[in-house]
């Protein structure tokens, strides 16, 4: 019951969200829908030119897609090759849109396969292909996982994803048990579980990626890492996003890296604030991170500010490290005015030699 309702909640919201779309892409390029209706007849059985018909298109019509959307059962065969067929020949925006969207409310597990084929026209990466296998996955769980592992479409990760969000705890221990399975791929797995917690418990993501990273993968879990932020700052902003970085473990192998990414991700869009924020913090090795990630991307645009900032870095050994890699980005860009800063630098003989001498 619980899967059911979530499932015709999140078809509701796709279907919402393409009409709107269509509307705005009708509007744009000049589309009318209007006339009198094409027949009473089902689209899929009328053919061109009929005297039933007032149009010799052999495709769909929008109003005959809006019956199909309006009747709320069960997609049949031939209802699915209709709509498979609309969203794939539609000549405008609004009838692909309706077809796909009432394809995917309707998806169960009995009829997932039978939809899959009418979307194989897609570019696997595409938006609609991922939506669709994540739709899947929150479906119908482990059977729509097992399937993509058979296809040569990549696309186990994404319904994977699908199955962590409506299931995580059945979902997690799956993976762990075929950890030593080579007949899997188990970046993708792990992928997939990092992406679906995000979407439901941040919390939990980021522990999963730090047992990840605890496990000396430490490249695959900044990978999830990098995925996980990014949804993070466009679903919760910035502030919290930072937050949820400071609230991981502490022991965690990946903790200073989400700090640094997430504040220098931060500082490229809204450098000011960051500012702001950074004031608030109080000392500490956090500061000191912030700070890092901070400047790491300011001094593209102000290298003297970004220099100034990593002064306030109150770990002698960490402060001279981000002082070489600003001064050598500073050299790069600005070679006149990083040679005059570095006259008057307060850095060690060391510390100028890193800068004046960096491997190309």
């Amino acid at each position: 019951m619980k899967h059911a309702f979530v499932h015709a909640l999140w078809g509701c919201l796709v279907i919402a969200a393409y009409l709107v779309g269509s509307m705005r892409s009708s509007n744009r390029d000049g589309l009318i829908v209007e006339g009198p209706r094409p027949s009473k007849k089902p689209a899929s059985v009328l053919e061109p030119g009929t005297e039933e018909g007032t149009s010799s298109s052999p495709y769909v019509a929008v109003e005959d897609v809006m019956d199909l959307l309006k009747e709320r059962r069960p997609l049949d065969g031939e209802a699915i090759i209709t709509l498979g067929q609309q969203f794939k020949d539609a000549r405008r925006p609004t009838e692909g849109r309706l077809a796909y969207a009432r394809l995917l409310e309707c998806l169960t597990s009995e009829n997932a396969l039978q939809i899959r084929e009418q979307l194989l026209h897609l570019d696997p990466m595409s938006a609609e292909f991922r939506e669709f296998h994540y739709a899947w996955g929150e479906t119908a769980g482990l059977e729509a996982v097992l399937h993509g592992t058979e296809t040569p479409e990549r696309d186990v990760a994404v319904t994977l994803a699908g199955w962590a969000r409506a299931e995580p705890e059945a979902a997690m221990e799956w993976v762990s048990s075929i950890k030593e399975d080579t007949s899997y791929n188990q970046a993708d797995l792990e992928y997939g579980i990092a992406h679906g917690l995000s979407l439901t418990d941040s919390d939990a993501a980021g522990a999963y990626i730090s047992s990840v990273a605890d496990g000396d993968d430490t490249i695959h879990a900044e990978k999830m890492l990098a995925m996980v932020t990014a949804k993070l700052f466009q679903a919760q902003g910035p502030s919290e996003t930072a937050a949820w970085a400071q609230g991981l473990p502490k022991e965690s192998a990946i903790r200073t890296t989400a700090l640094h990414r997430v504040f220098e991700q931060w500082t490229q869009n809204d450098p000011e604030s960051v500012s702001a924020h950074l004031v608030e913090m109080p000392p500490s090795q956090d500061r000191n991170t912030a700070i890092g990630g901070f400047v790491n991307r300011l001094v593209r645009e102000d290298p003297l500010s970004a220099i100034t900032w990593a002064s306030e870095i109150t770990d002698t050994h960490t402060q001279e490290r981000v002082l070489v890699s600003l001064g050598r980005a500073y050299l790069k860009r600005q070679p006149q005015a990083a040679e005059e800063w570095l006259e008057t630098a307060d850095l060690s003989p060391q510390a100028r030699e890193q800068i004046l001498n960096a491997p190309e």
